[in-house]
């Protein structure tokens, strides 16, 4: 039996029942001898190239900046709009205390006893009978009308301008 290996041939021993004794009648193997392989030594060695960067790569981390700057200025922006509107609701309070307080001496300077005493004595004014006066009732329904503003736009650019009216409004 013979096997081949890299073009070289070399015998094996046949199958050996019972005895490890080699076979005297099967030939030595031929030796052959390799060529020489010429060793060269480079003295112009170039570097390993260098691995690049994907552009898409670059694009994405760009995205991804982008992205979360713009989501902390919208957090600050949230921020301060939170405080302006806590502050305005403080003033608020404080204007509607200042109204009671005002309303409270306004109505105080008007006396209906001093308002009914100058009417009936220097204007001459007169109080109504209960003969003179009437009082009126309506059994209808009160009711509104609507009405449609047909001035209204509905057209491809009043759509595009409604919604850059709307972006712009966002980021003032």
């Amino acid at each position: 039996m013979d096997v081949r290996y890299n073009d070289e041939i070399y015998f094996g021993s046949r199958p050996i029942f019972g005895s490890a004794a080699p076979q005297l009648d099967v030939p030595a193997p031929e030796v052959r001898e390799r060529p020489q392989e010429k060793v060269s030594i480079r003295t112009n060695t170039k570097a390993a190239p260098k691995q690049g960067i994907s552009l898409f790569a670059v694009a994405g981390w760009a995205c991804a900046i982008v992205l979360a700057v713009s989501l902390l200025t919208s957090y600050i922006e949230l921020n301060i709009i939170a405080n302006e509107s806590y502050e305005l609701k403080e003033t608020l309070e404080a204007l509607q205390v200042e109204e009671t307080k005002l309303k409270i001496e306004y109505e105080s300077t008007f006396r209906l006893d001093e308002v009914e005493e100058y009417a009936t004595n220097m204007l001459g004014m007169v109080r109504a009978d209960r003969d003179q006066i009437k009082y009126l009732s309506n059994n209808t329904v009160d009711k509104a009308v609507v009405v449609a503003n047909n001035n209204v736009e509905t057209g491809f650019s009043a759509r595009m301008k409604s919604l850059f009216t709307t972006i712009a409004e966002y980021f003032k």
